[in-house]
């Protein structure tokens, strides 16, 4: 599983053992933006655990990071073509 963007940067080195990735959405993500799902809600001025807090932490992990996952595909199906992905959420 894929959680950390070290993880991305290695994808290559990864694939040569791994059948297929599996991306941790949530942790990706906090790692990426360096923010804690509890220090999101304070920075972006919403109630902890409400629809919003959570529509937006969906939203950086779909925008903001999804290069690191892509990036990690890219590298992974350099070493393995056709490699497969998962993203849990």
């Amino acid at each position: 599983m894929i959680e950390v963007p070290r993880g991305a940067l290695t994808a290559d080195e990864i694939a040569q053992t791994a059948e297929f990735f599996s991306f941790g959405t949530n942790d990706l993500t906090q790692t990426c933006l360096g923010m804690s799902r509890d220090d999101s809600g304070s920075s972006l001025d919403l109630t902890r655990n409400s629809k919003s807090s959570r529509r937006i932490h969906r939203y950086d992990s779909t925008i903001r990071c999804r290069s690191t996952d892509h990036m990690a595909v890219e590298k992974g199906n350099k070493t393995r073509p056709g490699i497969k992905a998962r993203y849990l959420w």
